[in-house]
Order: structure tokens, then sequence, then C-alpha cells
């Protein structure tokens, strides 16, 4: 997934725990508890951290508490709609939203890894509004890494 800088790091520094998705993000739907999340900000400067799904819950805009937004690194819930007012094309308050629920296991900010690297040749294109899903060996390919200090 990519993030703006300032929540990767909020994620990574474990200050944020739920990340908020569009339901009409490409795939959202396809992202399951126990999948791992690669965390990006730009494409050029690789992986920055690997987080692990661990729930899942869709709720309105207006079923979205307080709590949520803070724990997604908002200030308040006024913050968290004005912000995603500037990404997503929002109607209602009854629009339909992924809090998806994060544990950050790897943070590589000091040794991103390079989606080059992995043979991946993926644009700003295919992810911007989508998520994508790798295959389990690169997953794999990208701990390998990670353990013999490729990273």
């Amino acid at each position: 997934m990519i993030f703006r800088r300032k929540y990767a790091d909020m994620i990574l520094n474990r200050e944020k725990d739920i990340e908020i998705r569009w339901i009409g993000t490409k795939n959202v739907e396809k992202v399951k508890p126990g999948d791992y999340i690669l965390i990006m900000c730009k494409l050029a400067e690789g992986i920055i951290g690997i987080a692990k799904v661990v729930n899942i819950c869709i709720k309105s805009i207006k079923d979205i508490t307080e709590e949520d937004a803070i724990r997604a690194g908002f200030s308040s819930k006024e913050n968290m709609i004005n912000e995603l007012l500037q990404l997503y094309p929002i109607r209602d308050l009854e629009e339909k939203y992924y809090l998806i629920k994060l544990i950050p296991l790897i943070d590589l900010r000091g040794t991103p890894i390079k989606l080059r690297d992995l043979g991946l040749n993926i644009t700003y294109n295919d992810l911007r509004g989508r998520i994508i899903r790798l295959d389990t060996q690169i997953i794999n390919k990208i701990l390998m890494n990670i353990r013999r200090g490729n990273a």
C-alpha cells in the first residue's frame, strides 16, 4: 500500500494502528486478517516497512468513532473527514470504509527494499487508488533479503 509519509511513520512508530480505506478502493475487499502489508510512500524509495493485518471492519463515515479516527492517525473525526474528502469522492455520511487494524512487524526505513530488486515492475499508476496482491513468493523473497541483511 502507498501511504503518506507521516502515516507510514506513525504505523512503524506504533502511533497508528488503523488504516482507513474507501470501499471503492480497488481490491480492498481482498485484504484479509493475516495478510502482510508492504508499507511504501514513494515507489522510488521502495518498501520501508511491513505490517500485518489483524482485523478488518467496515463502517460508514457516520459510524466511525472519534477513537477510531484518532487510532487512524487523525487529530479528530472532523479532521479525518476533511482529509478523506481530499482523497475520496465522498457523497454522503453513509458511505462505507474499511478500517484495517495493523501491527507493524519490520521497520525498513533505514534500509528500504527497492521493488526492482525484487523483480517487480510496478508503477505509481498501478498502485494509485488500488491495492495490489503480491504472490507469496515475493513476500518470501523480501523476508529472505531481510534475514540475510540485504535490505
